[in-house]
This record gives structure tokens, C-alpha cells and sequence, in this order.
């Protein structure tokens, strides 16, 4: 079920707002379009550190990622060997232990730093809806489809995957959770061209984990 405005009120209110002091935009070697990631060795293309607050890292073929503290708002970032006008990105998440009305961002691109950073999917148990996200640090509600399909969502572990392709003239945003389409979002308005893609996590609870697996990046026709 979409919750529009809700989710976004919830964890975008507390983290976007707050963008600048708690997001890490770390960007690592340039990879050449197109490139598929399984994480089975992340080697210099994607960030591995940890902190007090959070953890990225390659584990068991996957990218691992950890919120140790609440609010926080995360990326890891590939910088892209050209520019791309149009690309399709897409990827595979495991979200670990979301309570509440707690809800987990996850950004599939990120868009050239002289435009909107980009959109974001926010997954919780009480629905789902997806967010562009501008330069200063406001972000708004896309017009989104539900599909009418609802999987049973326990709270315990959520497979999500998102689809996106994206491009100056406009962007669409599938969301699948535990294998079911529940909804498409579509913004006209597109952003500019791309020269980073990358994973963005936000949570406004903690701890959750989350595994990344089969990141891929595409050159998409108009």
C-alpha cells in the first residue's frame, strides 16, 4: 500500500533535513557502462569502511551494509568512466529488522551534482512511497501507480528491488518487494545527465542491516 507523504514525513523529515551533516557521499574507482556488480569481490569499485555509526563491506558475495545508530542517511557511490545521458539501473536489497513505523531509503542512482541528487525508495511496514530529492536537501513526493499486488510483509527480513530508469526527459521507478510489483512511480521532469550511480540507505532506526546484491548499470535508448 503507497503512503504518500507518510513515510516521507517520517524518515525524509528527519534525515533529509538533516542531509549535509550526516550523509557520506564516498565515491570510489570509475567503472565503464554497462557493468554488473554481485559483490562477490567488491575490490576499489564501491566503498568498505566502518564507523561508530555505520559499516559497509563485502561479505559472502554480497555488499553489506550496517546502521549502527539512528538517523542515518549513507551512500557509496561509482563514478562512471562517461557521462550518461539515459541509464537503467537496477539492484537487489535484504532489509533486516524494520519495527515500527520505522522505514529504509534505498536510492538505486544518483544523479550529476549540478542537479537533483536523485530519488529514493522508502519501504516500511506500513507502505512504500518514492521521493525526488533536490539539490538543497528538500525532497518530494513522485506521481506513483500501486499494482494492486501486496506481499505479506513481516518485519523480520523485506527482499526488495528497484528498477530505474532515468533520464532528462523523464524517469520511471519500479519497486518490487518480496518478488511483487506494488507500484511505479513516474516524474516528467527527469534530471540531467549522470556521471556517479550508487546505493543509498536511509534509516530513522537502528540497528538494521541491509545485504546489496546484482547491482547493474545500462545504457538506456530514449
Amino acid at each position: 500500500m503507497r503512503v504518500p507523504g507518510t513515510l516521507g514525513r517520517l524518515v525524509a523529515g528527519a534525515l533529509l533535513a538533516s542531509l549535509v551533516g550526516l550523509g557520506c557521499m564516498e565515491t570510489q574507482a570509475s567503472s565503464e557502462v554497462p557493468f554488473t556488480h554481485d559483490f562477490t569481490d567488491c575490490g576499489d569499485k564501491w566503498l568498505q569502511e566502518e564507523t561508530d555509526q555505520y559499516s559497509f563491506s563485502c561479505e559472502d558475495g554480497q555488499y553489506h551494509f550496517v546502521a549502527k545508530s539512528a538517523a542515518t542517511n549513507q551512500s557509496s557511490l561509482t563514478k562512471l568512466s562517461e557521462p550518461e545521458d539515459r541509464i537503467r539501473i537496477s539492484v537487489d536489497a535484504a532489509v533486516s529488522d524494520i519495527e515500527g513505523e520505522s522505514a529504509v531509503g534505498l536510492g538505486c542512482w544518483h544523479g550529476a551534482s549540478d542537479t537533483a541528487p536523485g530519488y529514493r525508495v522508502f519501504v516500511g511496514l506500513s507502505g512504500w512511497e518514492i521521493l525526488k530529492e533536490r539539490e538543497d536537501g528538500t525532497a518530494e513526493d513522485i506521481p506513483s501507480e500501486e499494482s494492486g499486488l501486496q506481499p505479506r510483509v513481516d518485519g523480520e527480513v523485506i527482499s526488495l528491488r528497484t528498477d530505474c530508469l532515468a533520464g532528462v526527459s523523464d524517469t520511471e521507478v519500479k519497486i518490487f518487494i518480496n518478488g511483487t510489483l506494488v507500484g511505479t512511480g513516474h516524474d516528467d521532469a527527469g534530471v540531467d545527465q549522470f556521471d556517479e550511480v550508487g546505493m543509498m540507505i536511509s534509516v530513522d532506526k537502528a540497528p538494521v542491516a541491509v545485504d546489496f546484491d546484482n547491482f547493474q548499470v545500462e545504457v538506456a535508448r530514449p
